[in-house]
């Protein structure tokens, strides 16, 4: 039962809230109920106008009137915070097995906008006490295996004004990324493929790399490639640039990586791909039939890490 009723209601939020990248919030997507404290509140406004009438007190029947016309005036300030909200979906990175994976949501509002609060059952929500123009709100996620990651809908409520009403709406907003096998530190596995056929010959150091250039810093270089003794000498941060190493090109091989199983040998490659994408190295993948060709750069390790998380895997 318990499950029919949980698809139901999502089929009905289905049709009442598409997914989509981007919504904007309005009376045909917002729900507003009585919080606990606002049950709460109802219930003593019931008693207050119970002993009203029973002892014909005016003055009591009074204050039950003056507190429900407050908690009805409350009810379209719930609304009114969140009216007109536009919520979108941020870029997702690309995750790992057992490491935190925060998604951003952006937020646009055509008027201030106060206590606002984004969930998720399987995430830390985050919460932001007032929003002017535009601002984020993120998740943060600790992903539990490797392929598809889409967390489904979350949920953005406010308990504005005082806390009476619940104002909240769950929204789909098509999130997904890829998660990464969960890195297992081993060393370098590399081989070098020589063209003719599976010979293939082992190479277990990279050749030694050549100072090419300093180039300006750029945010997210590794620290390891920072040129320390020019930012002494107050020249600014620098990068050093290596000359790719000479030889056969060097390959990450699955068919070549020991492990307990499949998992433990995608974890594997997963280490030596970061490892040598913080080097600076360039690398190629193969994996069964498919093959990345060497390369480097950040576009390399991301078309590798997705390969990984894809791998053995139902599209």
């Amino acid at each position: 039962m318990t499950g029919r009723l949980s698809h139901w209601r999502q089929r009905w939020l289905a049709r009442r809230i598409p997914p989509a990248p981007a919504i904007r919030l309005h009376r045909g997507n917002l729900f507003i109920l009585p919080s606990r404290f606002g049950l709460g509140y109802l219930l003593l406004c019931l008693a207050l106008f119970v002993l009203g009438t029973n002892y014909q007190n005016n003055l009591i029947l009074a204050l039950t009137l003056l507190l429900l016309s407050l908690f009805v005036t409350s009810i379209w300030h719930a609304y009114f915070n969140l009216a007109g909200l536009t919520v979108r979906a941020e870029p997702l990175p690309l995750g790992q097995v057992d490491s935190p994976l925060s998604i951003g949501l952006g937020l646009d509002a055509p008027h201030p906008v106060q206590g606002l609060q984004l969930s998720h059952p399987q995430a830390l929500g985050s919460r932001l006490e007032r929003l002017e123009q535009a601002g984020r709100l993120t998740l943060l996620f600790t992903p539990s295996r490797r392929g598809l990651f889409a967390p489904g809908r979350v949920t953005l409520q406010s308990r504005y004004p005082l806390g009476l009403l619940r104002c909240w709406t769950h929204l789909d907003l098509e999130l997904q990324t890829l998660v990464a096998p969960r890195p297992v530190p081993v060393p370098l596995q590399l081989a070098g493929l020589s063209g003719q056929g599976d010979s293939r010959q082992r190479a277990t150091h990279a050749a030694p790399e050549e100072l090419a250039e300093l180039r300006p810093y750029r945010p997210g270089d590794p620290l390891s490639r920072l040129a320390w003794r020019q930012l002494a000498q107050g020249r600014g941060k620098l990068t050093k640039v290596f000359d790719a190493p000479q030889g056969p090109a060097q390959w990450l091989d699955l068919a070549q990586t020991q492990g307990a199983d499949l998992e433990q040998r995608l974890g594997q490659l997963c280490h030596q791909v970061l490892l040598l994408s913080q080097r600076q190295q360039p690398f190629g993948l193969k994996l069964a039939n498919w093959q990345l060709p060497p390369d480097t750069g950040a576009e390399q390790t991301r078309q590798a890490l997705s390969a990984l998380a894809r791998f053995g895997l139902t599209p």
